[in-house]
């Protein structure tokens, strides 16, 4: 009976590891490497059979998508996938612009004779004119509004298709996270703790900003800024002798 092999998880450094890998991967460099890349995404996808039409030729859309891959660079299947969609939406948009000229054309046409009978000459301009207006002219005629509809709804899937494009490539060109732990990053030491001194290595500090009040100076005000009468006695109050009150 043969053993079944179980799968483990990879461990926080190979998964680091193959992150960091990951990261450093540019995709093709060459131009004949982005282009055998480019057709590979093509034919194993059957991207031209979604979206080439029987009268389109696939080597035009393989030169688009050949310069797409140029351009963005796409690393794996997520990637290419959104070139693709970006790829598809450009050529769409531009298959529809074919047809509504297209659409004036034939409008234009069957409207020569008409429009020949009734002017002796009219312009080209003029001519187009009348062909748009066979066709906003009339409320069950939304040819035109079928195109522009389209245009509009393809031109967000291209900028959809980019924004996420742009998105994933800086998720995989961003560093590694660096993973903290014990065995990978350790601690820094810490400074060892103040430690309090002993009682008999205080000493105690004299007061030199308040001097003793022997030493303190007497401030003589002079006469000119002492309170009028505060010093002035009576004559009869110098020859009267010290009675309790002045005590």
């Amino acid at each position: 009976m043969s053993e079944k092999r179980i799968s483990r998880p990879a461990s926080p450094k190979k998964a680091a590891a193959s992150r960091a890998n990951g990261a450093k991967s540019r995709g093709p460099l060459s131009p004949e490497g982005k282009a055998r890349s480019s057709q590979n995404a093509i034919r194993h996808g059957g991207y031209t059979d979604a979206i080439l039409l029987g009268n389109e030729d696939p080597a035009d859309l393989q030169a688009l998508f050949a310069d797409f891959t140029a351009r963005f660079n796409p690393i794996g299947l997520a990637e290419i996938g959104l070139v693709e969609e970006m790829v598809a939406a450009h050529w769409r948009i531009r298959r529809y612009w074919f047809a509504e000229s297209a659409t004036l054309d034939m409008e234009m046409t069957r409207q020569q004779p008409a429009l020949d009978e009734k002017y002796e000459l009219i312009s080209e301009p003029a001519r187009l004119s009348h062909a748009i207006e066979h066709f906003t002219s009339q409320p069950e005629s939304q040819t035109l509004h079928f195109y522009h509809r389209i245009e509009s709804r393809l031109r967000r899937h291209f900028s959809r298709a980019l924004s996420d494009l742009i998105k994933i490539q800086q998720m995989r060109l961003a560093p590694p996270p660096i993973i903290k732990n014990e065995e990978t990053n350790p601690p820094a030491p810490q400074p060892p703790a103040p430690q309090p001194l002993p009682a008999s290595q205080f000493k105690p500090v004299p007061n030199e900003y308040q001097p003793p009040h022997s030493q303190a100076k007497l401030v003589n005000v002079p006469l000119s800024l002492q309170p009028k009468g505060a010093f002035e006695l009576h004559e009869s109050e110098c020859d009267r002798p010290p009675g309790p009150s002045d005590l």
